[in-house]
């Protein structure tokens, strides 16, 4: 039987609230992990495809030769009409897959942010679901490939449309303890960077934890509403 393809690149960024809201909705999901060596399945087996984050470039295809594979299978499945939602690397990984092109921000952006939405994003199914700030968690940004809708912004693009493709830089899908996990592995001062204390960080994702898994599963059924999953 088909199901969703979410494709895991590091074990400390999984599917978290995603997987709770396939699993209340009996959606048939599976887990590929690619920087694993794990094989990608013919575009035409996914009814969808979910792209997770992962603390690595989308632009660091030396280090990392899967990201070859992994964009010529979006690039398929997009080109096939495939649903696919891009989160943060996955985000960068599908501007990048379908050329445009993902880099280092200027600085890190780190916090419960709060985004400004384009006339597009105001009516979008999916983006107006939200209702409220969201985790974002990321030193690398992208510029949009050509026929993308820019759907939502901090300072930096946040969501954007293009194909069958919804992409978002923020992280719907963590809850505190992803985040304290994060912490933990934060070898590359990624918070000290965004000018942010961690500890504070993680408390204030703690106390908006219900508030946060609740549009987090706004969002995540809109999504499969919106590609006719639910």
């Amino acid at each position: 039987m088909s199901a969703v393809s979410v494709l895991l690149h590091l074990e400390d960024t999984g599917p978290g609230h995603l997987a709770t809201a396939l699993d209340e909705n009996h959606v048939d999901w599976e887990v590929i992990r690619i920087a694993d060596g794990e094989q990608l399945p013919d575009p035409s087996r996914s009814v969808a495809v979910v792209v997770l984050g992962g603390a690595i470039g989308a632009y660091e295809i030396e280090a990392n030769p899967f990201l070859v594979e992994e964009m010529k299978f979006l690039q398929m499945a997009i080109g096939a009409g495939v649903p696919v939602l891009g989160i943060c690397l996955g985000a960068q990984v599908v501007a990048a897959a379908l050329g445009g092109r993902a880099f280092k921000a200027d600085r890190p952006e780190v916090g419960l942010v709060e985004f400004t939405f384009t006339r597009a994003g105001q009516r979008d199914p999916v983006m107006r679901a939200l209702g409220g700030p969201m985790v974002a968690v990321h030193q690398d940004t992208f510029s949009l490939p050509d026929g993308a809708q820019l759907l939502a912004s901090t300072r930096y693009p946040h969501a954007f449309r293009v194909g069958s493709a919804l992409a978002v830089q923020f992280h719907p899908e963590v809850d505190s303890a992803i985040v304290a996990t994060w912490l933990e592995h934060d070898t590359d001062d990624l918070f000290r960077e965004a000018g942010v204390d961690p500890d504070e960080f993680l408390r204030q994702v703690e106390q908006h934890d219900a508030a946060l898994e609740e549009r987090a599963l706004r969002f995540f059924n809109a999504w499969l509403a919106d590609v006719g999953l639910i």
